[in-house]
């Protein structure tokens, strides 16, 4: 054992959050202690197992989750003047 190291039998996670603009998020971190911040999308919020995307140019226009080959939700992006400015959920 490490110098100032001591066994801990019920160790708890430590939970880290940081300020993002206007919102406190949780930072996460990946296999290498590495930070990231998870965005959460409430959107679509059913189990699925594929999403299909379908374009107009380089634009994404509609987001397709499906779940063992059934439709679940589906997403239409609109935009406007090549910004996306409105998502439609179904």
């Amino acid at each position: 054992m490490a110098k100032n190291e001591y066994p801990c039998t019920d160790v708890q996670p430590v939970l880290i959050y940081g300020y993002d603009g206007a919102l406190i998020r949780r930072i996460h971190t990946n296999v290498s202690g590495e930070p990231y911040v998870a965005i959460i999308n409430d959107i679509v919020t059913v189990e699925h197992d594929e999403i299909v995307l379908s374009y107009t140019g380089e634009n994404v226009t509609g987001v397709v989750y499906k779940l063992a080959t059934a439709t679940v939700a589906t997403l239409t992006l609109t935009y406007t003047a090549g910004n996306l400015t409105r998502v439609v959920r179904t």
